[in-house]
């Protein structure tokens, strides 16, 4: 479903971004450990439409968590 969400808002003219839930918080543990968090974050939310998969597969520790709510 989330495919053809994304499908669907491309053909709209959005920018999407696919992106596993395990991906995204490695890209985002890399960022803040060189220090480009926020110009990480920045970076996601010019994206319309960011599809996060496998959200749930996957136990977050309370550190993920804060990250991600950064």
């Amino acid at each position: 479903m989330a495919i053809g969400f994304g499908k669907k808002a491309i053909e709209m003219g959005c920018a999407v971004r696919f992106v596993s839930a395990s991906n995204l918080l490695s890209t985002l543990k890399k960022a803040r450990q060189e220090g480009t968090l926020a110009a990480k974050i920045n970076q996601l939310q010019k994206f319309k439409l960011l599809i996060i998969d496998e959200l749930g597969y996957l136990p977050f520790s309370a550190e993920d968590a804060r990250l991600c709510s950064s």
